[in-house]
C-alpha cells in the first residue's frame, strides 16, 4: 500500500460472488467480462452496489507512520484467516467511506487454490477441411472447430483439475455479450470452440473472456483472450522485376509467378490462365495494362517502358489472378530516379590484422576518380559508431530481445584532408562497449562503423562506409555439442571453430576440461510486473553455477578451417561445463565454456538446476523416427500441459502426469508433421508457471532437384555474349 500525507487509513473486506457483481455492472461502462470488471477501476456501478447492500466480512483501522512531508509512504498489508473466494478490499483516508467525497481505492483479492490457462489457435482439422472445401472434395464450407484449449491446475501441486466449471463470455459487439459453461475433463481441460468459415480470405475473430471455479476457488485473466483466423487464398502471385530502380525512358522487364497451394504441397498455376498486370505512377496514375498468359510453369512476362515526363518517386505493379471461385492479387514497387554518375568514388581499406582494445590503430581511405586518378587536397569528414558484437553462434542467448544491427553509438567524429595521392588516414583507438557481462562465456568483441563523406564539384556528397572489429581477445571458440542433449549410452561429440574477432577460420590447437555442475534449482521468474519473459538460453541461466569435480580434461586440434571435434567417453546423467582454453596471438589467455546435458532414459529425472529448458535431440527429423525433447523446471512438480504445433495448426496435446520435473519425452513423427513442427509446454508449482518450445524440422526428402549448367565455351573474350 503506497500513501501520501495519511497518517491513518480505514479498511472494509467484502466477500462477493462473481457472477453476481458482473451482473450489478453498468454493460456501457466499458468495463466488460471478468477480468474488466474485476480490475482496480474506482468505483464502478457493482462496487457501489456491493458495498450499500452487503455488510463487510472485517473492517479495521492501520497506521502509515507517515510524517506528512509530501513522500510516499509504503506499508505491507497482512490479510490473514481469509477462506477461499473472492473479496472487494476497500480503502478509506475516513471512517466514513463515502462515494464522491472520502478519498478511496478498491481492488479485488483472490484467494484461491486455481491457476488457468490458456492457448488459442485452430487445430489441423480445420486445414484437412480446408483443403477438402477448396479441392471440391467437400461443399461445407464451415466447421465447427475448437478455437482455445483452457487449462486448469491445482496452484501448488500443479495436478490437473477435473471437473472445474469455466463460464466463458463472449463479446459480440461494443456492448453485446453472451456466456457459456463449460467444464474441464480429467485432464483439468475445457473446450472452446466456434464455427470457422474456410472460404478463402475470410476473417474468424472473437474476444471472450473466461472464470474458472470450484469449490469458491476462482481463476481468471488480466484481460480478455483474442483469437483471429484468417483462411488464405490457395493462389499465391509473386512478382520480379529485372531491377528495383530505373530511369524515366527505361523499359522494364516483370515477370508474374502464380503457385497454386494443396494439400499436397505447392503447384504452379494451369497454363493458358492469365494475369492482369497494372502500373501506376507516384500519383497512383495507371499507365500501362496487360493481360498476359501463364506457361507451363506457371509464369508470365512482359515489359514496359516508362513514360518521360512524369513524377519521380515509387512507382507500383499490381497483378490479379482468378480462376474458378478464387483468385489472388499482389503488388510490389519499384524507384523511378534521375542519376547522374559522381566524380570520384570513395573507400576505405580492410584492417590488415584484428584490433586489441586499447590500442590506437590507424584507419586508410582513399578518394579517386573514376577515370583513375587520385583525388588530391579533398576535405574528408568522418563519423566512428560503435556497439557491442555477438557472434552468431551466442545470438541464441538473446532470443528475440536481441537486436542484431542497432546502427551502434557515435564515439568519435573529426576532420581529414587526402593526400597528393588521395589517401588520408583516421587515427583512432578503440575501446569496449562495456555492455558484455558474461566474460568468459561469451567473447568480448565491438563492431566499429566509419562513415566518411566528402563532396564533388557539382556539391553532391560521395559517402562511403566500412565496419571493423576489436577485441579483447584475438581469438574466439565456436563451441557445440553435436546434439542437443546425450543419452548415458552416448559418446558425446562436441564440434568446434577457432576464429579470430573477425570470424575468420584459424589453424591451431586448444586445451580442455569437462566439470560436473549441481543440480541445485536455480531461481528465476519468466513472470514479471504483468508480463511473460522470454525463456532464457541454458547457458544463461546456469551461467554463474561454479565448477564440480573435474571429469576429463585433454586437447584438441582446428584444421586449416578452423574447425575441431572433441570426443568424449560416456558419461553419467547430469549437467556438464565443457571449458577450452589458448593464448592468441597477444598472448592473452582465452576462455570460452558451453553446458550440455546428459540423460539417463525417458523414465528417469534428469538432474539439472535450469528452471526452464526444452531441448530437442537432433534439429531435424525423418518420418518413422522418434523425436526425443528434453523438458521442464527444476523448480516444478513434472506435470506438465503439452501441445505438439504444425505452424499454426495444433496437431496434439496431452497431459504428463509424472513427478519428473525434467525429462525426456518422445514424439512420433509421422507424415502429418512434414514441414516441421513446435513441442510447447507449460506447468505449475507453488503458484509461478514455467514453460517452453522448441521447433525441429522434417524436410520433405521425396523433393529432389539437380540443377545442371552447361557453357558453350570455356574461356570468353570481353564484351562476348
Amino acid at each position: 500500500m503506497t500513501t501520501k500525507n495519511i497518517k491513518d487509513v480505514y479498511f472494509r473486506i467484502y466477500p462477493f460472488d462473481p457472477i453476481r457483481a458482473k451482473g450489478l455492472n453498468d454493460p456501457n461502462s466499458g468495463y466488460r467480462g471478468f477480468s474488466g470488471v474485476f480490475q482496480s477501476y474506482p468505483y464502478p456501478a457493482w462496487i457501489k452496489s456491493i458495498v450499500a447492500t452487503d455488510p463487510p466480512l472485517k473492517a479495521w483501522e492501520q497506521d502509515t507512520h507517515d510524517t506528512s512531508n509530501y513522500e510516499n509512504k509504503s506499508n505491507d498489508l497482512k490479510l490473514s484467516n481469509l477462506n477461499k473466494g473472492l473479496y472487494l478490499l476497500l480503502a478509506s483516508a475516513d471512517k466514513d467511506f463515502k462515494f464522491g467525497s472520502s478519498l478511496m481505492k478498491a481492488t479485488v483479492v483472490n484467494v484461491t487454490d486455481l491457476i488457468l490457462m490458456a492457448t488459442t489457435g485452430v487445430t489441423d482439422g480445420t486445414r484437412t477441411a480446408y483443403y477438402d472445401f477448396i479441392e471440391d472434395n467437400t461443399t461445407t464450407q464451415t466447421r465447427e472447430e475448437e478455437i482455445s484449449r483452457l487449462y486448469v491446475a491445482d496452484a501448488n501441486s500443479g495436478q490437473a483439475v477435473p471437473d472445474v466449471t469455466v463460464d466463458v463470455v463472449k463479446f459480440n459487439n461494443y456492448n453485446s455479450e453472451d456466456m457459456v459453461s463449460l467444464k474441464t475433463d480429467d485432464h483439468g481441460l475445457a473446450l472452446m470452440r466456434m464455427p470457422i468459415n474456410l472460404w478463402p480470405s475470410n476473417g474468424n475473430y472473437l474476444q471472450f473472456d473466461p472464470l474458472a471455479h470450484k469449490e469458491n476457488s476462482f481463476a481468471y485473466f488480466q484481460q480478455p483472450l483474442y483469437f483471429n483466423y484468417n483462411t488464405r487464398s490457395p493462389y499465391e502471385i509473386f512478382i520480379e522485376t529485372d531491377r528495383p530502380i530505373y530511369r524515366p525512358g527505361d523499359k522494364v522487364q516483370v515477370k508474374a509467378i502464380v503457385v497454386k497451394h494443396t494439400s499436397s504441397g505447392i503447384k504452379t498455376a494451369p497454363s493458358a490462365k492469365t494475369v492482369n498486370l497494372l502500373v501506376r505512377d507516384t500519383n497512383y496514375k495507371d499507365f500501362f495494362k496487360t493481360d498476359v498468359a501463364l506457361n507451363d510453369y506457371g509464369s508470365a512476362s512482359t515489359e514496359f517502358e516508362i513514360p518521360s515526363g512524369r513524377l519521380l518517386g515509387n512507382y507500383s505493379i499490381y497483378a490479379a489472378f482468378a480462376e474458378n471461385r478464387f483468385g489472388a492479387n499482389t503488388q510490389v514497387n519499384f524507384s523511378i530516379e534521375e542519376y547522374k554518375r559522381p566524380e570520384f568514388e570513395m573507400s576505405l581499406k580492410d584492417a590488415e590484422k584484428p584490433w586489441k582494445y586499447n590500442e590506437p590503430v590507424e584507419i586508410v581511405g582513399s578518394a579517386k576518380y573514376y577515370f583513375g586518378g587520385a583525388v588530391p587536397d579533398a576535405p574528408v569528414s568522418y563519423k566512428i559508431r560503435r556497439s557491442w558484437y555477438i557472434p552468431y553462434c551466442f545470438r541464441y542467448w538473446f532470443g528475440r530481445n536481441y537486436s542484431f544491427d542497432n546502427g551502434g553509438t557515435e564515439i568519435a567524429s573529426g576532420q581529414a584532408t587526402t593526400d597528393k595521392d588521395g589517401k588520408f588516414t583516421i587515427t583512432f583507438t578503440p575501446t569496449p562497449t562495456g555492455q558484455n557481462t558474461y566474460s568468459g562465456q561469451m567473447p568480448d568483441i565491438s563492431a566499429y562503423y566509419v562513415d566518411v563523406d566528402s563532396r564533388d564539384a557539382g556539391g553532391r556528397t560521395i559517402h562511403a562506409t566500412h565496419s571493423y572489429r576489436a577485441g579483447k581477445n584475438a581469438i574466439y571458440f565456436e563451441v557445440t555439442p553435436k546434439k542437443g542433449f546425450f543419452f548415458e549410452n552416448d559418446a558425446p561429440e562436441i564440434h568446434s571453430r577457432q576464429l579470430s574477432v573477425n570470424d575468420t577460420p584459424l589453424e591451431g590447437k586448444a586445451g580442455y576440461e569437462v566439470y560436473a555442475l549441481s543440480s541445485e534449482a536455480i531461481k528465476g521468474a519468466l513472470y514479471n510486473y504483468g508480463s511473460w519473459q522470454d525463456v532464457p538460453a541454458l547457458q544463461a541461466q546456469l551461467k554463474d553455477i561454479k565448477n564440480g569435480n573435474l571429469v576429463v580434461s585433454g586437447e584438441i586440434n582446428y584444421d586449416k578451417e578452423g574447425k575441431g571435434t572433441i570426443e568424449l567417453k560416456s558419461l553419467k546423467s547430469g549437467t556438464y561445463r565443457i571449458i577450452l582454453k589458448a593464448r592468441d596471438s597477444w598472448q592473452e589467455e582465452v576462455k570460452q565454456d558451453q553446458i550440455f546435458i546428459v540423460a539417463k532414459d525417458i523414465k528417469t529425472a534428469v538432474p539439472t538446476g535450469a528452471y526452464s529448458i526444452t531441448l530437442p535431440e537432433q534439429e531435424e527429423y525423418e518420418v518413422g523416427q522418434t523425436a526425443k525433447f528434453l523438458i521442464g523446471s527444476s523448480q516444478s512438480a513434472g506435470k506438465y500441459f503439452l501441445e505438439i504445433w504444425t505452424g499454426e495448426y495444433l496437431r496434439e496435446k496431452r497431459f504428463i502426469d509424472s513427478s519428473l520435473p525434467v525429462q525426456v519425452v518422445e514424439v512420433p513423427v509421422t507424415e502429418k508433421l512434414k514441414g516441421g513442427f513446435t513441442l510447447r509446454w507449460f506447468g505449475v508449482k507453488d503458484f509461478s508457471v514455467w514453460y517452453g518450445q522448441e521447433s525441429v524440422t522434417v524436410p520433405w526428402k521425396e523433393k529432389n532437384f539437380r540443377w545442371l549448367l552447361s557453357l558453350s565455351h570455356r574461356n570468353f573474350s570481353r564484351a562476348r555474349k
